[in-house]
């Protein structure tokens, strides 16, 4: 069996990635540290969610020193100040460079493909959001010219390319391929903040609320009402 590295937030993006790879691949899953104020919530939360399959393992990787973090999320390490982090968590510089850095272990482990969580960030038919991750098209073009980048630096004959099967996908859509999977999904985080409960304020906590509220599933066996905690 083959191995499949998932770069791992920890979130229900990563949560539907994993499961879509897991049936034929085993799991790696990368979570990187570059000084998030989520970031041990997210690693809590990737450890939880690689006990959901049986041959996921989880590794790390702490750039914390480098100071890649950008300004709207150091500014939310003030935990009496959660509402700071509701700002646009993008592209920006910052994820591709976390991209650059999964690029190395997977000549360790022998793996073709980056697995990530891209989607629709921004649904203004669902969700009403007019900041994050974009449109469908503008991902698209990213993938392409990073995969043109990977090729480029590649030193092997092995073809590295960045796999995003939610590109297309919807908050909304996502959360129901996450009950489609039945995923913990009341397990997992994606607040922008440090914890140790969601703050209900951040894009991440309100993007996930209101993806359950217009969904007509329930996760995990309990009620919408009861698990609208922040999950991406």
């Amino acid at each position: 069996m083959n191995t499949a590295l998932v770069l791992a937030g920890g979130g229900i993006k990563t949560a539907v990635v994993a499961a879509r790879l897991a049936k034929e691949h085993q799991l790696l899953m990368l979570h990187i540290d570059y000084g998030q104020p989520s970031r041990e919530m997210e690693y809590q939360s990737v450890q939880r969610l690689a006990a959901s399959f049986p041959t996921a393992k989880v590794s790390t990787m702490d750039i914390s020193k480098a100071g890649l973090a950008s300004g709207s999320v150091h500014a939310a390490r003030d935990k009496t100040n959660v509402g700071s982090i509701v700002e646009d968590q993008g592209l920006g510089g910052l994820f591709p460079t976390l991209l650059s850095l999964a690029f190395k272990p997977i000549h360790q482990i022998g793996t073709d493909n980056i697995a990530v969580g891209l989607s629709r960030f921004a649904d203004h038919s669902h969700l009403g959001f007019a900041h994050g991750e974009g449109g469908s098209v503008r991902l698209r073009e990213f993938v392409h010219a990073f995969n043109m980048v990977l090729d480029a630096l590649s030193t092997s004959k092995r073809r590295v390319q960045i796999d995003a099967p939610l590109i297309n996908l919807s908050y909304l859509e996502i959360v129901k391929l996450a009950d489609r999977f039945q995923l913990p999904v009341a397990n997992l985080w994606s607040c922008w903040g440090a914890g140790p409960g969601p703050c209900g304020h951040c894009g991440g906590c309100l993007q996930r609320s209101k993806a359950i509220a217009q969904s007509v599933i329930s996760v995990s066996g309990r009620e919408k009402s009861e698990v609208v905690a922040p999950v991406t």
